[in-house]
């Protein structure tokens, strides 16, 4: 077991303890790996800022004409002609806009990890440790 700033010196002997007396009643390796997390799950929240700014789409597709008139009300009662190329402009600025903000929410780690579904979390977690797990048998033991 390597040495970690996470483990006070207490610590690591107690663990390097237990693990002497687990592998002398057994046959079996023990690794033991401290992490401060399994993954960054930078992908989840892409996922989570892509179903936010999919979902703003899908609600300005199903009543466009609410949010033309919240748009209105906001710039002072103008009642503008939208064309076509202006709707879906100002469409896709709010979509990426919101795409930016779910994103920059999701940069504050605490939230991230909240906001990752727990099977997600248990398989990462679980792929992580195998990998550690492969890593440190190869080093410490022959065969």
């Amino acid at each position: 077991m390597s040495s970690s700033s996470h483990l006070t010196a207490v610590e690591h002997r107690r663990i390097a303890d237990a693990v002497a007396r687990a592998e002398k009643a057994s046959a079996g390796e023990i690794v033991t790996v401290v992490a401060d997390r399994s993954d960054g799950y930078t992908d989840v929240a892409l996922a989570w800022s892509a179903l936010a700014a999919l979902f703003w789409l899908s609600a300005l597709a199903v009543a466009p004409g609410v949010f033309l008139q919240t748009i209105g009300r906001f710039s002072g009662g103008w009642n503008q002609d939208w064309t076509v190329a202006g709707k879906f402009t100002l469409a896709a600025v709010m979509a990426t806009a919101l795409f930016t903000g779910v994103m920059l929410l999701q940069s504050i780690p605490g939230l991230r990890f909240r906001s990752v579904p727990g099977p997600i979390k248990a398989r990462r977690v679980h792929e992580r440790a195998l990998a550690a797990f492969g890593l440190g048998v190869e080093r410490r033991t022959a065969g």
